[in-house]
C-alpha cells in the first residue's frame, strides 16, 4: 500500500526497511504520503492505527476531525478544522519537540543501509524560506482543502502558530498574516 502511495512520495519500494525516525523525515519534509502509510501500517495494523488517531483526537477535545487515512488525502471519512489543526500542532510543539524539529529541518540525508537505498528529503515547506524566525511545521494541498500551511515562528522571544486553509499563495498569505500576528502581539 504504502509503495504505491501517490502524488508526493519519498520514494518507497515495498520490501524496503527504514526506521520511524527515516520515515518521519519522509513524511513531514517531502510530504510523502508512502512513508505516512507506511508509519500508519508499520507501527501497529492499519485500522488500529487510525482507531489510535481518533483516540488521540477525543483526548484533545478536537470536534470537527476524523481520521481515515495516516497522510491526510482527501477521502469522505477524513476532515479537521484549522481550529483542530491549531490545537494539535501547539500540542506536538509542547510535547514533541523532536517531531518538530524534523518538521523545521530544511534537507537531511537518510543514508543507504542494507534495507534501503539513500534518501535526500527537502522540506517542501518554502514558508521556512522566506520567512525570518520560522521555525515549521507542515504543509498540504488537495483538490478540496486547496494550499494549506500550519507554520510556526519565532521572534524577540514570541511564538507564534498560523493554520491557514484554501489559500492560492499559502506562503504569502502565510507572511502577511505572520507579520500581523507578530505586530499584534507586540502591540
Amino acid at each position: 500500500m504504502a509503495a504505491a502511495a501517490e502524488p508526493s512520495r519519498l520514494g518507497l519500494v515495498a520490501g524496503r526497511t527504514l526506521t520511524l525516525r527515516e520515515l518521519l523525515y519522509g513524511a513531514l519534509l517531502k510530504s510523502g504520503n508512502d512513508a505516512a502509510l507506511a508509519i500508519g501500517d508499520g507501527i501497529v495494523p492499519f485500522d488500529r492505527f487510525i482507531g489510535l488517531m481518533n483516540r488521540k483526537s477525543a483526548y484533545l477535545h478536537l470536534k470537527d476531525t476524523r481520521w481515515s487515512t495516516p497522510n491526510g488525502l482527501t477521502d469522505s471519512a477524513n476532515y479537521t478544522s484549522s481550529y483542530d489543526l491549531a490545537v494539535l500542532s501547539a500540542y506536538v510543539v509542547r510535547n514533541y519537540p523532536d517531531l518538530a524539529a524534523i518538521a523545521g529541518t530544511r534537507d537531511t540525508v537518510i543514508p543507504a543501509t542494507a534495507t534501503h537505498p539513500a534518501f535526500y528529503p527537502h522540506n517542501v515547506n518554502h514558508f521556512l524560506d522566506v520567512y525570518q524566525g520560522a521555525t515549521g511545521l507542515k504543509t498540504g494541498f488537495t483538490d478540496d482543502a486547496g494550499g494549506c500551511l500550519i507554520a510556526t515562528a519565532s521572534r524577540g522571544g514570541r511564538h507564534l502558530l498560523l493554520v491557514l486553509m484554501g489559500s492560492d499563495i499559502m506562503f504569502g498569505d502565510g507572511v502577511r498574516l505572520m507579520d500581523q500576528g507578530f505586530a499584534t502581539a507586540s502591540g
